[in-house]
């Protein structure tokens, strides 16, 4: 998927001066390409700012040993908490009233865990790739964690990918597509990152699910509709939610990938790679 973006973001950039037949001040060669591919940046410039010094090897060694630790906490949190209540799932009858207390008992455990993959992510690895690369431009998220509300959230979280969706999906649709629409350019790139999520964890987890979507598009794009008076409660709604959703989204995926192991046993076609089985297991009401 960053490939696929990065390509994108190259083409776009580049393809005007071709087309036009324009020469590059630049010099453009293939090294600006394979510059931008390890760069922690999905859009394309010819140059970028570069600190200057050498690399502080110290440093991103200590960025690699974090992540490493991250990754480990990470598998232990989740193999301590929904693999070990999710894994019967399709060998004996689970009730409703069971999976939602998973859910409810492991929210705190699952926003630990989104956590991590946030900081392991656009901390540790964005910033150990900008210092091996001289990369100044260290950006990569903003002030998050004290949004009162979705729409805040969603532009501050990652900002890598934010610039990508503003610059070559927002801005298309509200200048070419739908000229002077904001609300249907903001639907639309919510949509798409909510798409792209859902590809990326179809490929991890070896089906597809519509998690992302659902929390992200449909229950995101209605929480970013609404407006806290008070900073504080607005604060604390954004934390729950996230929590929530977190804890819903590991646990869906969870009974879905245990139904498919111990229950269902098919092999992988197109049809049962996007239809969810988890609905055949016994749920007990």
């Amino acid at each position: 998927t960053r490939l696929i973006m990065k390509s994108y973001a190259f083409i776009r950039t580049c393809a005007p001066d071709i087309v036009k037949h324009v020469k590059v001040k630049s010099s453009r060669n293939f090294s600006h390409y394979v510059y931008f591919l390890f760069a922690p940046t999905l859009l394309y410039r010819d140059s970028y700012p570069r600190s200057k010094g050498s690399i502080r090897w110290h440093l991103v060694i200590n960025y690699f040993i974090e992540l490493i630790a991250a990754i480990v906490l990470c598998s232990f949190v989740y193999q301590t908490t929904y693999i070990s209540q999710l894994e019967d799932f399709g060998l004996r009858p689970y009730r409703l009233a069971d999976i939602v207390m998973i859910v409810l008992r492991n929210a705190p455990y699952a926003m630990l865990t989104s956590l991590l993959l946030f900081y392991l992510l656009l901390h540790l690895w964005s910033n150990a790739f900008a210092e091996m690369l001289h990369f100044s431009d260290r950006l990569f998220y903003q002030d998050w964690w004290t949004s009162t509300s979705f729409e805040r959230y969603y532009r501050t979280w990652n900002s890598i990918v934010y610039d990508w969706l503003y610059k070559y999906i927002y801005r298309d649709f509200y200048e070419v597509v739908l000229p002077g629409n904001k609300t249907a350019a903001k639907i639309v790139v919510i949509f798409i990152s909510a798409l792209f999520h859902d590809y990326i964890s179809a490929n991890a987890i070896g089906f597809f699910l519509p998690t992302f979507v659902i929390q992200f598009f449909v229950l995101g794009s209605i929480m970013a509709q609404v407006k806290f008076s008070n900073r504080t409660v607005g604060n604390v709604v954004l934390w729950y939610s996230l929590a929530v959703g977190a804890s819903c989204m590991y646990t869906i995926n969870g009974l879905e990938y245990y139904c498919r192991l111990n229950y269902v046993k098919e092999n992988l076609t197109v049809y049962n790679f996007f239809v969810p089985t988890l609905f055949q297991c016994d749920i007990t009401f």
